[in-house]
């Protein structure tokens, strides 16, 4: 594979997993909701009472952010003239950051592992991981002589 094709496909794969990254919190593999976790914890609303908001929202609004930032990223590796590698380098430090998001070193998620959020921290792993070895492939890739 010829060295700017290898850089259009390593920026098309980033743009591609950082558009799913930012839609996965609220739209495909959802987070807990501040209504749900009111109703699985048995707590009564009122009208003037507001459930408060799981730390797993939070997260999911830190991910979606990554995720534009990962788009933005695969955007440049794509447009650049030079410096891709570098840019490989920093789509896989995000990459680790969106693994690392849901966990306790992060923000996190809900300790009940029945909660949806345990669901979005598994894709979101994925993806993460998916991204890193994109950003592998782009650092250990042979420059043109």
């Amino acid at each position: 594979m010829g060295s700017d094709k290898l850089w259009k496909a390593i920026g098309v794969i980033g743009i591609i997993i950082g558009i799913v990254i930012a839609l996965t919190p609220f739209n495909l593999v959802h987070v807990c909701s501040a209504e749900k976790m009111a109703m699985n914890s048995g707590m009564m609303m009122t009208p003037m009472s507001a459930a408060p908001t799981p730390r797993c929202n939070y997260m999911g609004t830190s991910e979606v952010f990554l995720g534009l930032l990962v788009a933005l990223s695969g955007l440049l590796v794509l447009l650049a003239k030079a410096g891709q590698r570098n840019l490989s380098i920093l789509l896989g430090f995000l990459g680790i950051v969106v693994i690392l998001m849901p966990t306790n070193i992060g923000i996190g998620i809900c300790a009940k592992t029945t909660m949806a959020c345990h669901n979005t921290q598994a894709v979101l792993s994925i993806l993460g991981a998916a991204l890193i070895l994109t950003a592998l492939v782009g650092i250990f890739a042979r420059q043109k002589a």
